[in-house]
């Protein structure tokens, strides 16, 4: 599963989009899931701590991540291209 998760803030969806095309020019765009409380959500259908701490991060973030079961095998930060995990 792939996801782009962002926070609630203006325009975030629409920059995180945007780094996403240019990252990985030949991928589908996968599901956004922004907000808090979206974000814990499926942090909490997938069982994946790491995703509820996202959900309660201050400040503007975006991140890509791909998760096999429930854990994540790549994090991008969409914000600045860099591979977190």
């Amino acid at each position: 599963m792939k996801y782009i998760l962002v926070c609630s803030c203006h325009n975030m969806s629409k920059r995180a989009t945007e780094a996403f095309c240019l990252l990985y020019p030949n991928e589908v765009l996968p599901e956004i899931v922004k907000g808090r409380d979206r974000l814990y959500k499926l942090g909490k259908e997938l069982g994946n701590d790491h995703i509820i701490a996202i959900s309660k991060l201050s400040g503007k973030f975006a991140y890509y991540v791909e998760i096999e079961g429930n854990k994540i095998i790549k994090e991008v930060n969409l914000l600045n291209g860099r591979r977190t995990g």
